[in-house]
């Protein structure tokens, strides 16, 4: 089974931390979102 998951804009690598946290909450189902940061 393959899923589709429409993006909220176009695919952009390297923005920072703020904003890819934001992004997750699309993929997110229930009321709490846990995000990890990690130093590279």
């Amino acid at each position: 089974v393959i899923y589709r998951i429409k993006l909220p804009g176009p695919a952009m690598l390297g923005e920072g931390k703020p904003e890819n946290q934001n992004h997750a909450i699309i993929f997110t189902r229930g009321e709490g979102l846990q995000a990890i940061d990690m130093n590279q």
